[in-house]
């Protein structure tokens, strides 16, 4: 089984820290195949039209149709990519990072993948029959170890990669959460992208002694066990995976996590009382939600530490794509 891993998003510095290329690679080294990036250039951009995907690299593109016996597309968002013609006689599938709001089924795909269930009725509503929920996956063991008593440490570690998501991932607000909450200290785990604006925006802030700011290749779990909670925000669903590394890695190691409504792992935070969601993107709901966390840390800690070590695991991540690749070429 030859099979060609097509993804929409550049190919990050570090591999190795990217969700979505842990992933690829996983899927790589236990099935075969190569990943093949469509986007245009080597840095995120999303002012690029995602018309022009491919065309860097069309001829790498109709090779892999012509030699590979399955094409597996991840895309960050749900859309029909031009590129897609040179699969139209491949066995294709075709996975959605994010949560698709209209599903308009493309008849030359034999299955789509979706990370949560909402999507997945979605496209069960317009007919479609051959769509799958992928299990979260990530790459951690779980790790329990105490809570530091204060300051209340929040650790972030799913960083803007343009200007915009300074605003859109919560710097901003977090920025004001401090203002307001004296207790409170965050740590900031960067990915060398933007260094040099978020260092200014912290040193033009007057809480700079309560920010740590890493921007380097670390052990996330040296940092996990130095923070109270995870935090991760986002003010639109497509800014990150649906279920966000950071925030399984957070519960892998008995930290409460925070997070916004349009990530689609808050349905299962909120059911399992694994943390705080906010149902509005505003300083004034994240001082609220991180202030009833403080409030009530015991007991939602408790709640997480409880948490199946194999809740994310890779042997369910494996078993979902051999039965999935292998139903796909029958």
């Amino acid at each position: 089984m030859k099979i060609a891993y097509i993804t929409n998003v550049p190919v990050p510095e570090k591999s190795t820290t990217d969700a979505h290329f842990q992933e690829l690679q996983l899927l790589k080294d236990t099935f075969g195949g190569d990943i093949i990036s469509a986007f245009p250039f080597s840095k995120p951009n999303s002012l690029i039209p995602r018309s022009l995907y491919g065309m860097n690299n069309a001829r790498e593109l109709k090779r892999q149709a012509k030699s590979a016996d399955l094409i597996h597309v991840f895309s960050p968002v749900y859309y029909p990519y031009r590129y897609l013609k040179h699969f139209r006689h491949n066995r294709l599938i075709y996975s959605t990072l994010t949560p698709v709001y209209n599903p308009t089924p493309y008849p030359s795909i034999d299955s789509f993948i979706v990370y949560d269930e909402k999507s997945k009725r979605l496209f069960e509503k317009k007919g479609v029959k051959n769509v799958h929920t992928s299990p979260p996956y990530v790459d951690f063991e779980k790790t329990l170890s105490d809570s530091p008593k204060k300051p209340f440490v929040l650790l972030m570690a799913s960083a803007p990669w343009e200007l915009p998501q300074f605003e859109s991932k919560g710097i901003y607000l977090l920025l004001e959460a401090l203002e307001q909450i004296p207790s409170l200290k965050i740590i900031f785990i960067w990915r060398n992208i933007l260094a040099d604006k978020m260092q200014e925006i912290i040193f033009e802030s007057k809480f700079s002694d309560r920010i740590e700011f890493i921007n380097e290749n670390v052990n996330i779990v040296d940092y996990l066990h130095r923070c109270n909670a995870v935090i991760l925000l986002a003010k639109y669903a497509s800014l990150v995976k649906s279920y966000p590394h950071s925030l399984m890695e957070g519960l892998l190691a008995g930290k409460p996590v925070i997070t916004t409504s349009a990530v689609p792992m808050s349905t299962y935070i909120t059911k399992n009382n694994y943390g705080v969601v906010l149902n509005d993107f505003s300083t004034e709901v994240l001082v609220q939600e991180i202030t009833s966390l403080i409030e009530n840390y015991e007991e939602i800690r408790k709640n997480v530490q409880l948490l199946d070590p194999d809740s994310f695991s890779k042997q369910n991540f494996l078993s979902f794509y051999t039965t999935l690749y292998n139903i796909t070429l029958k």
